[in-house]
């Protein structure tokens, strides 16, 4: 069962827009190597082997082994990644471009990625450099250049730039 439903789903996804489906010696492969392979999004789909999780591309090759706890889906090209209870990013070739290390982090969205350690909460870009400081207490995404912040228990508004543009 769990042969046939892997074939079927690899096989479906070779219809899917996708340049070259797995071969039939792949697909073999894939079946004696992970214990799942998920769906396939920007190029790459994720692979289960016992309670890890890594990525394989469109053609079943390995970009990144199953080494982490958890995987999420891409946004703009990366993958929020959980190893050891902290999180960080890799691309759609394995690359680790934000080193775990962060207690929690949310997909990119406009460029940017929410972060928190101990300290605080705040922004990074995708190369992982901190834009905005991780000094606030909550954060949501930015909608229209700005993000509600809560700090010292006062809630208010900043931008990219991290200057109080309302409720200051």
């Amino acid at each position: 069962m769990k042969n046939s439903l892997l074939t079927l789903v690899l096989i479906g996804l070779s219809f899917a827009g996708f340049s070259q489906a797995p071969t039939a010696a792949q697909l073999a492969d894939l079946k004696k190597k992970y214990d799942y392979v998920g769906r396939f999004t920007s190029g790459v789909a994720y692979v289960k082997k016992g309670d890890k999780y890594g990525f394989i591309d469109h053609k079943g090759k390995e970009i990144a082994p199953p080494t982490y706890d958890m995987v999420d889906k891409f946004y703009e090209g990366l993958v929020k990644v959980k190893k050891g209870g902290k999180y960080g990013f890799i691309n759609t070739t394995g690359k680790v471009v934000v080193p775990v290390g962060y207690d929690d982090v949310s997909p990119f969205d406009n460029g940017l990625a929410r972060v928190q350690k101990a300290n605080g909460v705040g922004f990074i870009d995708k190369t992982g450099k901190v834009i905005i400081p991780l000094v606030y207490e909550h954060a949501f995404f930015f909608k229209n250049g700005q993000s509600k912040v809560k700090k010292d228990g006062k809630w208010f508004y900043i931008n990219k730039s991290n200057k109080c543009v309302k409720d200051c």
